[in-house]
């Protein structure tokens, strides 16, 4: 679920099975107003496609598809082999917009928008494995929504576990021999802004808003400061948040045993 100025956007996922090792999902992206924005099927070992990777910022949002082949699928109840061949990105305007292909993009691994660029993280085809999905490309592909064109590439020298876009900011999760940071790159020009070293135990995921870049290390919601560089932690649960969003000056995340919502001041 990701949440726009005008509307929420979600996947609902309906797990089908005919037999002990047969797996299919059915996904439906919709928002509460509108059913049939889109779908996928994906029958695991047999080929199909998925819908994932939300997000949103105002009144657009965007959404990957990987779409897999198969090459060998005897049916139930053996398992098939399928690869990870094709892919992109969708845009779409809230709450009532039609889905439109970002031409050229290739199957996100990681993606987020603000209201004039996309940024992803690609899954490296060169090799992909067999009934699995691939690594990510170590680089950002920057994408000018008005002109709906790659703007620019930006290189990484670690693996990228999480991506966050607000304003000219890019954030990057990078894992690099087990030390792991937060980038901060520009979006109008690409260039490295500032790094900053973080706990190895986060978990990777980020979020952003105004000056916040909000994650999670266990139990304790962190926030790094943009300005300043620092991090503090703005809350210590009594259990490992669900998914944390970052809006108005506070995070947000899901508690409990997924049926409460929580709010903290991020300053």
């Amino acid at each position: 679920m990701v949440v726009g100025t005008s509307a929420i956007l979600f996947t609902r996922v309906f797990v089908e099975a005919q037999g002990c090792c047969d797996h299919e999902l059915l996904t439906h992206l919709r928002t509460p107003s509108r059913l049939g924005i889109d779908s996928s099927y994906h029958q695991f070992g047999c080929g199909g496609d998925d819908v994932g990777g939300l997000a949103a910022r105002g009144s657009l949002a965007g959404y990957g598809r990987l779409d897999w082949t198969s090459t060998y699928c005897p049916g139930n109840p053996d398992t098939g082999t399928e690869t990870l061949t094709n892919g992109g990105v969708y845009t779409l305007s809230l709450p009532a917009g039609q889905p439109q292909p970002l031409a050229g993009t290739p199957p996100p691994a990681l993606l987020d928008l603000s209201t004039t660029h996309l940024a992803l993280v690609p899954y490296d085809l060169s090799n992909p494995p067999v009934n699995a999905l691939p690594g990510e490309l170590p680089e950002i592909q920057v994408w000018n929504l008005a002109t709906r064109s790659l703007e620019r590439t930006i290189a990484e020298t670690g693996v990228i576990r999480a991506l966050a876009v607000g304003g000219d900011q890019i954030a990057v999760m990078v894992d690099e021999a087990g030390a792991v940071r937060i980038d901060r790159f520009s979006v109008s020009t690409g260039l490295r802004t500032t790094s900053r070293a973080i706990s190895a135990n986060a978990t990777p995921a980020l979020a952003m808003s105004y000056r916040w870049i909000v994650y999670t290390v266990g139990r304790a919601i962190r926030v790094l400061n943009t300005p300043t560089n620092r991090i503090h932690t703005a809350a210590t649960l009594a259990h490992p948040p669900g998914k944390v969003l970052a809006a108005r000056g506070k995070g947000i995340w899901i508690a409990g045993r997924g049926t409460l919502i929580r709010a903290a001041p991020l300053s």
